[in-house]
């Protein structure tokens, strides 16, 4: 499944740590396939890039792995 989550914290244990601290895959099951952020699209996510307050993720993972990422997300 693919799906976009919008980012509507701007703290937390997600918010501003870099993706490779995350350990998406491993603790969610998901990958983040591109970021919106300011009106521009970023398809080649790097590792320390951070998700930060009004991204919009474009997020690839099982339902139950998305909507457990989006609880701790938002």
């Amino acid at each position: 499944n693919i799906t976009c989550l919008r980012v509507n914290r701007d703290s937390g244990s997600i918010i501003g740590k870099p993706l490779k601290e995350l350990h998406l895959r491993k603790n969610f099951g998901i990958n983040i396939l591109g970021i919106t952020r300011n009106d521009e699209f970023k398809q080649n996510i790097h590792p320390d890039d951070q998700i930060i307050h009004q991204d919009t993720l474009f997020i690839n993972g099982k339902t139950q792995d998305i909507e457990r990422f989006r609880k701790a997300l938002n």
